[in-house]
């Protein structure tokens, strides 16, 4: 018995759906000092991925490595590949709760590369920022951060 799922990530779309026309992943917008803030925003406290990258590693020399990253992260939507090593993932099944020796008392973790989050998140922050500016999607700023 497993509680994991295998996911086929062989297939990259090349192409993102915006309003009536399409628009290439090589299309979205961000610049060194947007990689230099999502560096600036990880939790040092972390773990490492399986690359063995340290978040705090990262952090002390984000004025080194924020260009080289985003040189990096330019390259892999323009080409829209993603490396195999950002597909990698360390997976420990943590004990939720009852029965040590079901399999559904267990949760998975999966470890994954910083630098894959990185890019992750601020494709996924400019993908957000770019639907809400069309207005194809509504704001997702809630109420208690001071905004309705």
């Amino acid at each position: 018995m497993s509680v994991f799922m295998c996911e086929d990530y062989t297939e990259t779309p090349k192409l993102i759906y915006v309003g009536d026309f399409y628009i290439t992943c090589a299309k979205l917008q961000f610049d060194v000092s947007t990689v230099l803030a999502a560096i600036s925003k990880l939790r040092q406290d972390k773990s490492m991925g399986p690359d063995d990258l340290a978040p705090k590693l990262l952090v002390e020399t984000k004025d080194l490595i924020s260009y080289p990253l985003y040189l990096l992260f330019k390259k892999s939507l323009h080409d829209t590949v993603i490396t195999d090593d950002w597909k990698l993932a360390t997976v420990t099944p943590i004990f939720k709760k009852r029965n040590r020796n079901r399999d559904e008392y267990y949760r998975a973790v999966s470890l994954t590369s910083i630098i894959c989050k990185l890019f992750e998140s601020i494709t996924r922050d400019n993908l957000v920022h770019h639907l809400e500016s069309n207005i194809l999607i509504k704001s997702t700023v809630s109420a208690k951060e001071g905004h309705v």
